[in-house]
């Protein structure tokens, strides 16, 4: 019975920080597997649902550390999960200028 390669996933963030009120993309990448179809499976800081998509793009408003992971499903039933890491989400400018001490 042949054996597909082992299924191995990293993942990123395209910044490590930004404004609140601004978007991070994530994107994962695959290796192994089918290599015919993966499904993925999000779950982070501040993101309460999940989308069946390599990349994933997060709208955050609140300020803080934001972490994400995600799982990936191969065609062939192999299963692999990444950290893909901490952004910092920093208060608005403005907000900093109304509460200096933040």
């Amino acid at each position: 019975q042949y054996r597909y390669p082992t299924l191995n996933v990293v993942c990123y963030p395209n910044s490590s920080w930004a404004y609140a009120g601004n978007t991070i993309g994530w994107t994962a990448s695959v290796s192994g597997g089918s290599g015919y179809y993966y499904r993925y499976y999000w779950t982070g800081t501040d993101y309460p649902q999940s989308l069946d998509s390599r990349t994933l793009n997060v709208y955050y408003q609140n300020p803080g550390a934001k972490n994400m992971n995600v799982r990936v499903i191969s065609s062939d039933g192999q299963v692999a999960n990444a950290y893909c890491g901490s952004v910092y989400i920093n208060p608005h400018i403005y907000y900093q200028q109304l509460y200096p001490y933040y």
